[in-house]
């Protein structure tokens, strides 16, 4: 009887494992697959105007979707600061050019030798390349042509080096931006 009792288990095991499957035949279709993703546009090109010092802001000279040349004054940071010295370098390169010109003068009339023309010359040359550099601190300019995308700050607010201020960007191709997860690549 042990050996009737192992049958029917086998048997019942057999029909419980059974399957019932439709085939198809394998033919080539379009599959059709959607997937949405949140992302965001930018200009294939695109420039950051950014502080170099840390000094408040006295304008922002643009407004959000405005259209600049490059060069154009953007942001004007405080010109008196304490770490700007914009006013001592405009003296220094205002006084040194009146120097050159009064030797420039002199020197065609042979009152001064060529080596204390060149002194002031070179004294010039220091002069105006601090004031540049002192402007270019202050004066924050755009560096591209293009379109302003985004301002971060207002009149009083306090730059650190390195804060981006304004993105400049060329819109006439644009670029998309957006994450895709690995399980739908």
């Amino acid at each position: 009887q042990g050996k009737t009792e192992e049958k029917i288990e086998v048997k019942n095991i057999l029909e419980l494992d059974t399957i019932e499957v439709n085939a198809v035949k394998v033919e080539y279709r379009d599959i059709k697959s959607s997937k949405t993703y949140t992302g965001s546009l930018e200009g294939e090109e695109q420039a950051y105007v950014v502080a170099k010092i840390s000094e408040r802001i006295v304008d922002i000279k643009v407004r959000f979707g405005e259209y600049v040349e490059k060069g154009k004054l953007i942001v004007e940071l405080d010109k008196v600061g304490a770490t700007s010295q914009y006013y001592q370098a405009e003296a220094g390169y205002l006084n040194s050019k009146k120097d050159l010109e009064r030797m420039q003068s002199l020197y065609s009339e042979g009152a001064i030798s060529q080596q204390m023309f060149d002194g002031t010359q070179t004294a010039f040359n220091i002069a105006k390349a601090n004031y540049e550099a002192s402007k270019s601190l202050v004066e924050l300019t755009a560096p591209i042509p293009g379109v302003v995308a985004e301002i971060n700050g207002e009149a009083g607010d306090l730059t650190m080096p390195g804060m981006r201020l304004v993105t400049v960007s060329k819109i006439n191709r644009l670029k998309a931006i957006f994450n895709v997860g690995e399980q739908d690549i």
